[in-house]
C-alpha cells in the first residue's frame, strides 16, 4: 500500500472518529495543526472544514467586534497553546466569550503533533461578566444573549468523556501508520516555518503575497505566522513582503512602463493615490531586501547607521528603524551600542549637530533656519543641544570660527 493510500485511510478514520464523538457528545470537533505535522502528512487537504476552529455563528460574531478577533487569539494563545505545551491530557477551557471546550493534545510517541478541540458549547447560561465584556467591545446585549442561546447545551461530564474518547481513538489510528512514513514526515515537518514560507514565495516570485495568503496555505493565523517567522529569522515577515512589493511596483512602473492604475490593481491597492502614498512611505524607509541573508549584530548596526545618514534631517524614531529591520527597539539599541559605543539617539543628535555646525559657517545662514533644516524642531532646542556639546552658543561658535579663519588667512 502506498503512502497516499495510507494517508487517505487515516483521514477517513479521523473523520469517522470526529463525527462519532460529535454525535455522542453534542459538541463539535475541530483541529489545530500546531506544529505543521498534519500539513506535512497531507491530511489537511482532506479535512479543510475540520481545520476551521471558531466557525460557529456566535464565535464569528464575537470575532467581528472591534478588538474581538485579537482578544480571541490572545485567549487561545495564553490558555490553550501554553497549556498544551505542558499537558498530554485533555483540559477544560472557558474562553473570554463564555464558550466551553475541551482542548485535546494529540500525541504520537511522546510528541505533540496536533490539537483537537471538542466544544463550542455552553454548559450554563451566559455569565453576566462575560456579557458585560462583550458589550464593552461594542456588542448589543440582546444580540449577545440570542446568539449565545443558540449554542448547544452540553453537560460537562459528556464533554470530558468525549475528549478522552477522541484522544484515544485518534492516537490509536495514528499508531497504525508505517514507521518509515511517520519518520519521514516528522523530519520534513521539523523544518522551520520560514522554509515553508520561502517555498511558497518561490512558487510565484512576481506575486505580491500577503501574510494572510501564506498563513492560509499553512493553516495558521497571520499573527502566529508572523510571531514564529520573527522568532526563527529575527526578521519581520511584513517588512520583507512589503520590500518585495515595493521593488516589484518600481519595476512595473519604471521599467515595464505600466500605468499606475494597472500596478495598483495588481498589488491590491484600491486606487492610484493609495499606491503612491504607500510607495512614498516605503521610499523613505526601505533598504534593499536581503531575505535569505542572516543578519549579524554588526549588520543591524550598519543598516541603522545608513538609515540615520539618509534621514537624520527627518523625524526619526528608534521604533520605526527597529520595525524596518524586524527586531525590537531594545535589541536594536543593544547591538547598536555594542557596535558603535553610542545609543541610536546619541548617534542621531551627533549627526544633526555635525551637519548644523557646517551649515552655520555658510554665508547667509541663520540659527533658526539651520535648526529647522537639521531636525531640531526649533531654535531653543538646537541652542540647548549645541551648548551642551560645544560649551558655547551657536552665535559665539560662528564668531570664533570666522575670527580663527581670518587669522589663518593673514
Amino acid at each position: 500500500m502506498g503512502d497516499k493510500e495510507d494517508i487517505r485511510l487515516l483521514t477517513d478514520k479521523i473523520l469517522q472518529i470526529a463525527y462519532a464523538v460529535e454525535t455522542l457528545s453534542g459538541a463539535s470537533v475541530s483541529f489545530f495543526d500546531s506544529n505543521l505535522y498534519l500539513n506535512q502528512l497531507g491530511i489537511m487537504a482532506f479535512i479543510p472544514k475540520k481545520m476551521c476552529h471558531h466557525d460557529c455563528e456566535y464565535c464569528k460574531f464575537v470575532r467581528s467586534l472591534p478588538g474581538g478577533r485579537i482578544r480571541c487569539i490572545n485567549c487561545d494563545r495564553r490558555e490553550i497553546l501554553d497549556g498544551a505545551g505542558g499537558s498530554q491530557l485533555p483540559f477544560l477551557h472557558n474562553c473570554h466569550a463564555g464558550i466551553t471546550e475541551m482542548a485535546v493534545p494529540v500525541m504520537y510517541r511522546g510528541r505533540l503533533i496536533a490539537l483537537a478541540y471538542l466544544g463550542q458549547v455552553r454548559t450554563s447560561d451566559m455569565d453576566e461578566n462575560v456579557s458585560a465584556a462583550l458589550v464593552e467591545l461594542g456588542a448589543q446585549q440582546r444580540e449577545c444573549a440570542l446568539l449565545y442561546s443558540r449554542l448547544p447545551m452540553v453537560e460537562l461530564a459528556a464533554l470530558k468523556a468525549g475528549a478522552l474518547l477522541l484522544k484515544s481513538a485518534i492516537e490509536g489510528a495514528l499508531s497504525l501508520l508505517p514507521e518509515l512514513l511517520v519518520s519521514r514526515v516528522f523530519a520534513a515537518a521539523d523544518a522551520s516555518v520560514s522554509s515553508y514560507v520561502k517555498r511558497i514565495r518561490n512558487r510565484r516570485p512576481d506575486h505580491t503575497y500577503t501574510i494572510r495568503e501564506i498563513a492560509d496555505e499553512l493553516f495558521m493565523s497571520p499573527e502566529m505566522l508572523s510571531r514564529i517567522y520573527h522568532k526563527e529569522t529575527g526578521n519581520s515577515l511584513k517588512t520583507e513582503l512589503d520590500d518585495v512589493s515595493y521593488f516589484l511596483a518600481k519595476r512595473l512602473l519604471e521599467e515595464d512602463h505600466q500605468s499606475a492604475a494597472a500596478v495598483s490593481a495588481n498589488l491590491g491597492f484600491s486606487n492610484e493615490n493609495e499606491l503612491r502614498r504607500w510607495m512614498k512611505k516605503r521610499a523613505k524607509m526601505h533598504f534593499a531586501p536581503s531575505v535569505d541573508v542572516p543578519r549579524e549584530p554588526r549588520q543591524y548596526a550598519r543598516m541603522a547607521q545608513e538609515y540615520l545618514h539618509e534621514h537624520y534631517r527627518d523625524k526619526v524614531r528608534v521604533g520605526d528603524i527597529a520595525a524596518l529591520l524586524g527586531i525590537s527597539p531594545d535589541h536594536l539599541n543593544r547591538v547598536f551600542r555594542k557596535s558603535t559605543g553610542q545609543s541610536l539617539t546619541e548617534a542621531l543628535w551627533d549627526m544633526r549637530l555635525r551637519s548644523a555646525e557646517n551649515e552655520l559657517l555658510q554665508d547667509g545662514a541663520t540659527v533658526s533656519r539651520v535648526a529647522r533644516q537639521n531636525g531640531f524642531g526649533g531654535r531653543l532646542a538646537f541652542e540647548k543641544r549645541f551648548y551642551a556639546k560645544y560649551n558655547m552658543s551657536p552665535e559665539l561658535y560662528v564668531k570664533k570660527s570666522k575670527a580663527r579663519n581670518f587669522d589663518q588667512d593673514k
